[in-house]
């Protein structure tokens, strides 16, 4: 009807038909993707929370790849930002099966007082004669601090803080791993549409979406640790380092944010048309020429100006 000839219609009838079929193969793939997601993790955690791993070793290893990956990428990558919270859910999971079991993997050191020096506070007498003999008890006279056997086992790690921090970093990984589905159909949906700008926003804002996570398994982790040793605080002070750094990330890709959204509105303003036009020489030079036809009839241009 549009007069267009069949052979031009072909491949755009292709195209769509191509995205169609993408979009449906991705909705039957995302409930099977999403269990794995889920199922992997737990199953991995579960067997982690009964090895002694250092988990700041592993948060921040993690995050030192998720940076390089942004630095030879010169972007975030959307899917390194979901390896990145799958790491986070493994050692969300393995801090769950340890604060309720009370569980120490890598065992905690128990410290006793030994005696160092002694000396003999009663004697034993012979009996009528009143000669001591044999030493009949013995008192302490110098205590030293020393290392027993360690315990791998402390019914101190579940109380009122750790059960709060479980249901909150719980909570918190459900609405971060919610709205980074959302916007990754949306991110999805857009690369299909070959929208670039959308694209930039969805990889800003996913790296922004973990920020809660990260600072509730870090969180977490020193609430435990504290509750069972109240001595140990450099593996707390470490772990919330680890929050600070990918804290620092999270700025970084909220900065980036601002600049793609103010970038947008500067290319949607009513503004940035006249001020393209004003660096547009075909324009110039058209507008030139309509204001010289019109004062060659007798007619004066807009803002008072006359030859």
């Amino acid at each position: 009807s549009s007069g267009r000839p069949p052979r031009l219609l072909a491949p755009r009838v292709a195209s769509h038909s191509r995205r169609l079929g993408l979009l449906m193969a991705t909705s039957c793939m995302a409930p099977v993707a999403g269990a794995l997601a889920l199922g992997l993790p737990a199953i991995l955690g579960s067997l982690l929370s009964e090895v002694c791993v250092s988990e700041l070793g592993v948060l921040l290893a993690t995050q030192v790849i998720l940076i390089a990956v942004w630095g030879c990428a010169r972007r975030p990558l959307v899917g390194a930002t979901h390896l990145y919270l799958l790491v986070c859910l493994v050692l969300l999971v393995r801090e769950t099966c340890l604060t309720l079991s009370g569980r120490v993997p890598c065992g905690l050191l128990n410290f006793g007082a030994a005696c160092a020096q002694s000396r003999c506070a009663e004697y034993n007498h012979v009996p009528l004669l009143g000669f001591r003999t044999t030493c009949a008890r013995h008192e302490c006279v110098r205590t030293e601090r020393q290392e027993l056997s360690p315990v791998f086992k402390s019914s101190e790690s579940l109380n009122r803080w750790t059960g709060t921090g479980l249901l909150c970093v719980w909570a918190a990984f459900a609405i971060s791993a919610l709205q980074l589905r959302r916007w990754r159909i949306q991110a999805r949906e857009v690369w299909l549409d070959a929208e670039g700008a959308r694209v930039r926003v969805v990889r800003y804002v996913a790296v922004i979406l973990v920020l809660p996570v990260t600072y509730g398994v870090c969180a977490l982790h020193a609430l435990r640790v504290l509750s069972i040793d109240h001595e140990d605080t450099w593996q707390a002070e470490g772990m919330m380092s680890a929050a600070e750094l990918y804290s620092a990330l999270a700025l970084l890709a909220f900065q980036r944010l601002l600049e793609v959204y103010v970038k947008g509105d500067q290319s949607m303003s009513p503004g940035a048309d006249a001020a393209s036009a004003l660096h547009d020489p075909k324009e110039v030079d058209a507008e030139c020429g309509a204001a010289g036809s019109s004062s060659s009839h007798g007619g004066s241009p807009p803002g008072g100006f006359r030859a």
